[in-house]
């Protein structure tokens, strides 16, 4: 009769079992940006009120999101100025919007959405 050699261990206990890490979910982690990063909200509130009274009737918050992304950018850093570091995840615009709408009720209706299909 031929041994095989083999390169396990029978004898080693058994690894221990693995744990389901907990992947946080897109509410999760808008939630945790916006408690990490509050000046976030009103500085959007702000631009798009000035917008809306230079006349603008519509516009996208995505359109916001590039404008603080440049003007970190522009002045050479990671750092909104002003506010400081942010990272701007689009992911995030939907539910922006609807945090910016329901903190600003006179910006109703200001923002494009896609429309759910």
């Amino acid at each position: 009769m031929v041994q095989v050699q083999t390169m396990i261990d029978w004898n080693r206990p058994a690894a221990a079992p693995i744990l389901e890490c907990h992947r946080p979910t897109l509410d999760e982690r808008f939630e945790r940006f916006m408690a990490d990063n509050p000046q976030v909200l009103p500085l959007i509130v702000s631009m798009a009120r000035k917008r809306k009274n230079a006349g603008l009737n519509r516009w996208r918050i995505r359109a916001i999101f590039e404008i603080l992304r440049d003007s970190a950018r522009l002045a050479g850093e990671d750092n909104v100025p002003g506010v400081g570091r942010v990272k701007l995840d689009n992911a995030f615009a939907k539910l922006m919007v609807q945090r910016v709408m329901a903190t600003a009720p006179d910006l109703q209706g200001f923002f494009q959405q896609r429309k759910e299909t």
